[in-house]
């Protein structure tokens, strides 16, 4: 009878933790966040259960520290996001229309194809996500499902879409890309200044999961920068481009050796070459890339910019 009784309350847990796809008790995120290379990071905090629009919703806060060279400084900034669950699909509320849309499905299959918050813009009305393989993982004794996906998705009313790979996993939510934060998603999915890559994520099973090498809230300061910033002014155009970027350099002297390294949304370096007026890009795959200009060995000025 004993025996009987603990398999039954077995099953009961292990029901239980398979039902919960999405922000369990202490969900914790922690991102990358783009304000210059690997300069930030974005912390996603579940708060409270709360009602909306009739709909019990999730309160995450969003905080994040970042460097910025305006003003030679680590500012911070914190905001409130909600989602809310039904059926195993996760919705996004739009801030500005205060509606629901949907962010993670649970329930896709490959082939399914679901659209991105917020459809601000005609160009984001297109962006699509794409199921193309399906499984199950287990992390910490936590059985996940996960979705292997492509992302098609565009930056405000530019014409050509930008593609991506990514995995999302229960709980989890994207490992590479980011999708949700305190703005529009759609355009934001391909803006790299609001998230990236996961770092870090915890809960009241899973216990600090680790992506990032580094501390969850490392904040890289750069210590070279400010005294160059008065001095060296950095144009990089166009943007997007499609197979050449112009540089245009003022107020650097000719002596210096200068160099110009080309890094991805992971930081890994694609391009390094000397400084040149043109920089050919063709053999670049479609996205976003982070331009950085070294002076003497030292990173002096920073640009993103986007592959089409």
């Amino acid at each position: 009878m004993k025996k009987d009784l603990l398999i039954v309350l077995s099953l009961i847990v292990l029901t239980t933790i398979k039902a919960q796809i999405w922000c369990p008790p202490g969900a914790q995120w922690h991102y990358t966040r783009y304000y210059g290379p690997y300069t930030a990071y974005a912390k996603h905090t579940f708060v409270n259960t709360v009602t909306i629009n009739s709909l019990t919703c999730q309160e995450i806060n969003y905080y994040s520290q970042y460097y910025s060279q305006m003003n030679n400084a680590v500012n911070t900034y914190s905001t409130n996001i909600y989602t809310h669950v039904n059926n195993n699909i996760v919705y996004l509320l739009d801030p500005n229309s205060n509606n629901f849309d949907t962010l993670f499905n649970f329930n896709a299959v490959i082939g399914s194809k679901w659209g991105l918050p917020n459809k601000s813009t005609v160009n984001c009305s297109k962006s699509r996500v794409l199921v193309t393989d399906t499984g199950h993982n287990v992390i910490q004794g936590v059985n996940l499902k996960w979705f292997k996906v492509t992302l098609t998705s565009y930056v405000y009313n530019w014409p050509n879409p930008v593609t991506a790979n990514d995995t999302i996993y229960e709980r989890l939510g994207c490992l590479t890309q980011y999708f949700f934060g305190s703005e529009d998603v759609c355009p934001t999915i391909t803006d790299a200044t609001k998230g990236g890559p996961l770092r870090c994520y915890s809960d009241n099973q899973i216990i600090n999961y680790k992506r990032y090498s580094g501390l969850c809230n490392d904040l890289y300061i750069p210590t070279t920068i400010k005294e160059y910033l008065t001095e060296i002014k950095l144009q990089v155009y166009p943007i997007p481009a499609n197979d050449v970027l112009n540089i245009d350099m003022i107020e650097l002297p000719s002596s210096e050796k200068s160099i110009i390294k080309i890094k991805d949304l992971l930081g890994k370096t694609v391009l390094e070459n000397e400084l040149n007026k043109q920089i050919n890009i063709k053999d670049l795959k479609p996205g976003i890339y982070f331009l950085h200009f070294y002076n003497q060995e030292k990173l002096i000025a920073m640009q993103k910019i986007i592959k089409q």
